[in-house]
């Protein structure tokens, strides 16, 4: 499904695509890695396991590709669901440092993943018409794990190193109790 849309994208410019490898659903900001230190991290993961541990993994369909004004997104659905997952990580963040300091508005959030970034402004028609012309798309993933990273963006690409990996849940995914949880 990726392959298909970036491959519509792909011929147009202005377009920075995401690497198959790369692609990820961002659920909550802690904060610069110069501005947060080693020891901060550690107590918000160790708040945030407890709270990730009460919550189901979860399935999630993505798709279909939507123009955004920052690039072209996946849906995802049901955004009630990493809602509830990004609020145990806010209320982990605010065990450690109080509500106050929980970085990024609470509302307003919209669950995606992002197929590529734009890097230009101008008219959207071209990139509507592109994914116009293909069929909507999308694809059933399975969301066991969270994970804690340090991001980077080098050469108009994001990367990241993983710190930590919270398990969500020890019980079956909703809706399909017989399939183990799989991928994060």
């Amino acid at each position: 499904m990726v392959g298909d849309y970036q491959a519509r994208l792909a011929r147009l410019p202005g377009l920075d695509l995401v690497p198959v490898e790369w692609l990820h659903l961002t659920v909550q900001g802690i904060g610069f890695a110069d501005e947060v230190g080693a020891g901060d991290v550690e107590r918000i993961v160790a708040a945030v396991r407890p709270r990730c541990a009460t919550l189901a993994p979860l399935r999630l369909t993505l798709g279909p590709a939507v123009l955004m004004e920052e690039g072209v997104w996946l849906r995802v659905a049901p955004p009630a669901a990493v809602r509830q997952v990004r609020a145990a990580v806010r209320s982990g963040i605010a065990e450690v440092w109080g509500a106050a300091r929980v970085p990024e508005a609470a509302g307003g959030f919209t669950p995606h993943v992002s197929l590529a970034y734009s890097g230009t402004e101008g008219s959207d028609e071209p990139y509507a018409a592109a994914l116009a012309g293909a069929a909507p798309r999308s694809a059933t993933v399975e969301l066991a794990a969270i994970q804690a990273i340090s991001l980077g963006r080098d050469g108009r690409r994001y990367r990241w190193e993983t710190i930590a990996t919270v398990p969500l849940g020890t019980g079956a995914i909703r809706g399909n109790p017989a399939r183990p949880p799989r991928g994060n």
